[in-house]
């Protein structure tokens, strides 16, 4: 069964700071209630439409949508891009919302920092996104119970048909710039993937900087500034009866395994 926040140890509670428990609670309040949870779907889908659409539709130049079209529909779908603009994400669930079906539920799962350990990453997290970046990644080692409670709550949603979510692989940006040099795998993909068991859906995406006015200025210049979005066939996963969820080799495997489908990906889009 699925760790709820409520579920992870006492001693990682006290360990997190009063602000990331107030902020925690907060969205977690969001997500456990069913109008919370639908006006934030609601609000992140129309909100981020209108503002991928205005900064990238005259730019996009997307390949591998027919992917999307034949994934089951009886699980969840997890899209892994690589990791080199904070939009990445945005842009990548925006094209495949329109192409995956039924879908009511988003996640993203973020960074603590700045998000979960200041009022105002959560106003921002709220107002821009309906809280959908969530649940938050705690780096500190006395924290981790409460990171791992999250990603199991994560894994318990995309065993649901309906959700989509958003997880990258290598866990943090790649500041080089050859946009096909990926990081290596991080151990938190791979445990949510071996607990759920969904649709994972590489996706290479490049084109994008890691600022929102720069990005203002780039789609006046239309197709000059292209933004390349291609998704690749879902990883096959296999039954994972054998397979410990909690083991970080195989987490690390299945990490790498992404990675691979990304720079198969790469190659094809540039």
């Amino acid at each position: 069964m699925a760790l709820r926040f409520e579920d992870a140890p006492a001693r990682s509670w006290t360990a997190l700071s009063y602000v990331e428990r107030a902020t925690l609670a907060v969205a977690r309040g969001l997500h456990r209630s069913p109008h919370g949870r639908r006006w934030g779907f609601t609000w992140s889908t129309l909100l981020v439409r209108m503002l991928v659409d205005a900064l990238s539709s005259e730019r996009l130049v997307v390949l591998g949508t027919e992917h999307l079209a034949r994934l089951p529909a009886d699980r969840g779908i997890l899209l892994a891009p690589n990791h080199r603009s904070f939009f990445d994400l945005f842009v990548a669930a925006r094209v495949a919302y329109d192409h995956v079906g039924s879908c009511n539920r988003l996640y993203f799962p973020v960074r603590s920092r700045f998000w979960y350990d200041s009022f105002a990453g959560l106003a921002v997290n709220v107002l821009a996104t309906g809280c959908s970046m969530y649940p938050p990644i705690f780096r500190p080692p006395p924290k981790r119970s409460v990171t791992r409670a999250g990603l199991d709550f994560l894994a318990a949603e995309l065993r649901k048909p309906g959700t989509l979510a958003g997880m990258h692989p290598e866990g943090t940006r790649s500041r080089g710039t050859d946009p096909c040099a990926l990081l290596p795998p991080e151990g938190s993909f791979g445990r949510v993937v071996l607990l759920a068991r969904p649709s994972v859906v590489p996706v290479f995406v490049d084109g994008l900087s890691n600022s929102l006015f720069a990005e203002a200025r780039r789609a006046l210049a239309g197709k000059n500034a292209p933004i390349r979005v291609v998704f690749g066939p879902p990883l096959t996963l296999g039954d994972g009866s054998a397979v410990d969820p909690s083991g970080l080799r195989a987490q690390i495997e299945i990490g790498r395994r992404a990675l691979e489908g990304v720079a198969e990906l790469a190659k094809s889009g540039l």
